[in-house]
């Protein structure tokens, strides 16, 4: 979908706001709001997702779009908090989720993977850079991050090399100038009918797509064979699980062909719309022979 007719309000593109966003940059200060000895800073990140994530829902449902968080310490107010201000209260450790006594935990958690969800549907991704030497609280925000097909980059400060190196990395063009990832992907998967799909694993959601071909195992999200996923690029990696239905008293003869398609569309990087088929032709063997599960073995996959 395009981006509505009031997002000039709030969004404009680079080339005309260039000027401005460089000198409000080149402008910006430490915040005055003081901080008492003894205390953290004052942080809504999880507010500050949610008014983001509203802005692009209205303004850009649907449209490829990423969200970008570069945090320096946890959030302490509001949504999506996982520690107190006071300096005296710990930030939770692995002790408190091994003993399940973290205290903000469950429900940072369960606001992240809100916010993943709303992001989820529109095809939108959440980048974040956490750029502190303290924790931020990355382990409550991970699920909106997964779920969307985001990054999570860890950095001492914004100007450590490896902030900016991934940023540019990010951010990298083809020789004709369109960003390097893909967006609004939808991948379906095909099968001969001795096979059924159990699920997928990565960074994707479900379309609750109901086939014969969808097996009642369910191995990762399942139930479907198709996915959405908001985000790829040639590094997107995802891992399809299937069991084999044939019933015992019809032996599956060694040596016969079985196929598996896997159908991907996405927006590409110039803005068309692109369909990649990949078909796989593999033969049954009784495992007795070393030799042809060697040759049906793809290492490069592997």
């Amino acid at each position: 979908g395009s981006c509505g007719a009031g997002i000039g309000r709030f969004l404009m593109a680079v080339d005309e706001c260039e000027f401005a966003l460089e000198s409000a940059i080149e402008d910006l200060t430490v915040n005055s709001f003081s901080r008492e000895t003894g205390f953290r800073s004052e942080r809504a990140t999880g507010a500050a997702l949610a008014v983001a994530t509203g802005l692009l829902e209205s303004c850009c449902p649907s449209a490829p779009t990423r969200l970008m968080l570069v945090t320096g310490g946890p959030c302490t107010r509001g949504p999506g908090a996982v520690v107190g201000t006071n300096l005296d209260e710990a930030i939770r450790s692995h002790q408190d989720f091994e003993k399940n006594s973290a205290k903000y935990f469950k429900k940072a958690l369960q606001f992240y993977s809100s916010i993943g969800q709303r992001l989820t549907i529109n095809c939108h991704v959440l980048d974040i850079y956490a750029c502190a030497l303290d924790q931020v609280g990355l382990a409550e925000m991970r699920p909106a991050v997964e779920s969307t097909g985001g990054l999570m980059v860890m950095a001492e400060t914004t100007s450590s090399p490896n902030f900016r190196t991934s940023l540019q990395k990010l951010l990298e063009s083809d020789d004709n100038g369109h960003l390097k990832m893909a967006f609004s992907a939808v991948m379906e998967v095909y099968s001969s009918r001795e096979i059924k799909v159990c699920g997928a694993i990565g960074p994707v959601s479900s379309l609750e797509q109901a086939s014969p071909a969808v097996a009642e195992t369910e191995i990762g999200i399942g139930g479907t064979m198709a996915w959405k996923l908001c985000s790829i690029d040639e590094r997107t990696s995802v891992a399809v699980y299937y069991e084999v239905v044939n019933q015992h008293s019809n032996q599956l003869p060694a040596g016969q062909i079985f196929c598996l398609q896997y159908v991907t569309r996405y927006q590409h990087g110039s803005g068309e719309q692109r369909i990649r088929v990949t078909t796989a032709a593999r033969r049954w063997t009784d495992g007795a022979s070393s030799a042809e599960l060697i040759s049906g073995f793809d290492q490069e996959a592997a």
